[in-house]
């Protein structure tokens, strides 16, 4: 059994081929230059035409809120146009194979659950900084989503409850790949004086 692995990022959609034994090979990746869902859905589209007949699915990690169940999309992330959009379904019959999604922390944390660091451990919490900060919780052995799937959900959450909420005041502006490297940026400018 092989399946098309996509890891829709802030920035690009990574992918892969996976075997059975969680092998992968084939990486590849598209930049995120996307102004349309017709744009993202058609670029995911070329990439499982490739494979046509060779692949038995899709497993899509996703940079948004979402409910792995039904497909819903509910905060689409770096990827907005996405937002009230039953994704799972709209790759699904547009690729022609059934497809999977899950948010890309609840990703982080199964790999690392079952595959990394995590294996063994019942309960845990996995940190992911990105375009954005992704956040998943591992109770018992199995993802805890929350009521409304937002469990986790940490990247618009105030840094500092003091300074008024903005980008440079939630996870992630201020602790996501930018804005840690901005910190640094502005290190660096100061001891060149």
């Amino acid at each position: 059994m092989n399946i098309l692995t996509l890891d829709a990022g802030g920035s690009s959609i990574k992918h892969a081929i996976c075997d059975g034994a969680m092998n992968l090979s084939d990486h590849g990746k598209i930049p995120n230059t996307f102004s349309t869902q017709k744009d993202f859905v058609e670029a995911i589209a070329k990439v499982c035409e490739r494979y046509k007949g060779n692949v038995d699915g899709i497993a899509l990690s996703y940079c948004g809120e979402l409910d792995p169940a039904t497909g819903l999309v509910f905060n689409g992330g770096s990827y907005g146009f996405n937002t009230g959009t039953n994704l799972k379904r709209l790759l699904s019959e547009r690729c022609g194979v059934p497809v999977a999604i899950e948010s890309d922390g609840n990703c982080a944390a199964l790999a690392e659950v079952r595959r990394g660091n995590l294996r063994g451990h019942s309960d845990s919490v996995t940190l992911v900084l990105g375009t954005g900060v992704a956040c998943s919780v591992v109770l018992g052995d199995k993802l805890w989503h929350g009521s409304h799937f937002f469990s986790g959900a940490v990247s618009f959450a105030t840094v500092d409850l003091r300074e008024d909420m903005g980008w440079d005041n939630v996870c992630a502006g201020a602790c996501g790949a930018n804005g840690l490297t901005g910190i640094y940026e502005r290190l660096a400018k100061a001891e060149r004086g």
